[in-house]
């Protein structure tokens, strides 16, 4: 298609319109200067995808903000496909979707805005679960996601529990439910639990303090007044604060949906609350009003060989959203890490791809261009250990001091590790090493037994 020129008369126009819903399209219609006989409309990325392909469009438009994960994959796959195309944004809905209201725990006793922002991982995710893809571990997510929208009740507010290891990208799934949803028009307010202050000894609660609590609460399901409250680490709350919290979401489970409250309260959790309540560290309570509707994000390691595949799909759907140029792994960079233990899961993935991009002189990325840890975690497998143990060895050749360190573990315990492991003493050594410590190895045995 040759590159048209900068001003084209209206008559000329040829219109791409990418609706989300059917609801706004009288207004988008009469916002759009073109002749109603020049617009198509399409609600399908892949009908989008075939139309600007062959159609010779002149313009894409979409009725919601850019931070849709689909308008935003339709306007990015314009810009590298399709650079003489124009693209706009309509925003009908008038709120600034995409943008998350981001609010601390402060000194454990209240919550306090921090900042707005976008969660870095939502765009190029929204791409992967905007697709049909075979890959198993996103496929569970989107099954588990789906199957809990078709039980909430739409004449009540709602409360899901989330539950996943960390960096299983629990947050993220949240804000594409609500971008997704007709709650967009409403804020995304991010409630995270962590403190680095907490104060564990609930006696040091005053009323005082219990009644800030309760305001900064009630200040956060104001602001996300039709849309939705994510709650973070909800079991980082001490017995106290648990009890506040509780207290205040069942009067928004109970209180009218009309009323200005949040259409749906996301908790996440990287813990087993069910054994928290059982050992006394989480209330039985808020536990019992949280729990009815459940999604359990699996981790990583239980979908370690299609690990490669999602590493590619990952590192192409941040090309996409970065708008750079697409780079691949080597099939040497591929078994990397597929047998790399990822501890933070799909963060920890997605922050390795994007530094071995950066990395990375050339369209291909080599294992040279990752700098994996080892990590060890007393929740891995015992595969995961072996692996962990076995990279930090021969990253530090066989030096058991440093490879502790590496791991962060004294040398007793690696050595204790490499026992129960079956890992022989000596691995990771260079070859004349290892030559040379098996002879030491029968020296000693021949001169005990003489």
């Amino acid at each position: 298609m040759k590159k048209r020129p900068k001003k084209m008369p209206l008559s000329e126009w040829k219109v791409l319109l990418f609706a989300s819903k059917d609801a706004p399209l009288a207004l988008l219609l009469d916002s759009i200067p073109a002749m109603r006989s020049r617009v198509t409309i399409t609600h399908d990325f892949k009908k989008a995808i075939a139309e600007i392909n062959g159609g010779n469009y002149t313009h894409v438009m979409s009725d919601v903000t850019q931070q849709d994960p689909v308008a935003r994959r339709i306007m990015t796959w314009v810009h590298i496909n399709h650079s003489e195309i124009e693209t706009c944004f309509l925003g009908v809905n008038g709120h600034p979707s995409g943008e998350i209201d981001i609010w601390k725990l402060s000194d454990g006793k209240i919550f306090t805005h921090s900042m707005t922002g976008v969660d870095p991982l939502t765009e190029p995710l929204s791409v992967l679960y905007s697709e049909e893809t075979p890959l198993k571990w996103l496929s569970h997510a989107k099954c588990e996601c789906l199957q809990v929208r078709e039980r909430l009740n739409p004449r009540k507010n709602n409360v899901v529990l989330i539950m996943g290891a960390g960096g299983t990208g629990k947050a993220v799934l949240a804000q594409i439910a609500h971008f997704s949803s007709p709650r967009c028009e409403g804020l995304f307010v991010f409630a995270n639990c962590s403190s680095d202050n907490n104060i564990p000894n609930d006696s040091v609660w005053t009323a005082e303090c219990e009644n800030r609590l309760r305001k900064s609460i009630r200040h956060m399901f104001d602001q996300a007044d039709k849309g939705t409250l994510y709650i973070h680490d909800i079991d980082k709350l001490d017995r106290v604060a648990q009890k506040i919290m509780y207290e205040e979401i069942n009067k928004v489970v109970d209180a009218p949906v009309a009323d200005k409250n949040p259409r749906l309260i996301i908790c996440a959790t990287n813990k087993y609350l069910e054994q928290e309540v059982g050992n006394g560290s989480f209330s039985s309570e808020l536990y019992s009003l949280i729990s009815d509707y459940i999604i359990n994000v699996p981790s990583l390691s239980q979908f370690k060989e299609e690990l490669p595949m999602l590493a590619e799909n990952l590192l192409r759907a941040y090309c996409l959203t970065a708008k750079i140029s697409e780079r691949k792994f080597t099939k040497d960079a591929l078994e990397t890490i597929r047998a790399h233990v990822w501890d933070e899961n799909l963060r920890g993935l997605y922050q390795a791809l994007k530094q071995s991009y950066m990395m990375a002189d050339s369209m291909y990325i080599k294992p040279s261009h990752m700098n994996l840890t080892p990590h060890l975690d007393r929740n891995d497998s015992l595969i995961d250990q072996s692996h962990s143990i076995k990279t930090a060895l021969l990253n530090n050749k066989g030096v058991v001091i440093r490879a502790a360190k590496e791991l962060g573990i004294s040398r007793s315990h690696l050595y204790n590790l490499m026992t129960l492991l079956e890992i022989p003493h000596g691995f990771g050594l260079p070859p004349i090493k290892q030559k040379r410590r098996l002879e030491m190895k029968k020296n000693k045995n021949s001169g005990e037994n003489k």
